[in-house]
């Protein structure tokens, strides 16, 4: 049996504007610790307006 050599973790797409930036932030660096520097964030703006409900940030 193989054993696993690499192991790469990936999150959703979170929409920035939707969240405060120091907790993602401060999560995502101790997920980052955690695995080895292996972790990948990925933020965007957000395209969709129901991306944006209306007590989140206006479209």
């Amino acid at each position: 049996m193989a054993a696993l050599t690499s192991l790469e973790m990936v999150t959703a797409i979170i929409i920035a504007p939707q969240r405060q930036t120091a907790l993602p932030a401060k999560q995502a660096a101790e997920v980052d610790l955690l695995t080895g520097g292996r972790f990948r964030l990925g933020v965007g703006l957000g395209w969709n307006r129901g991306d944006f409900p209306t007590k989140y940030v206006g479209f």
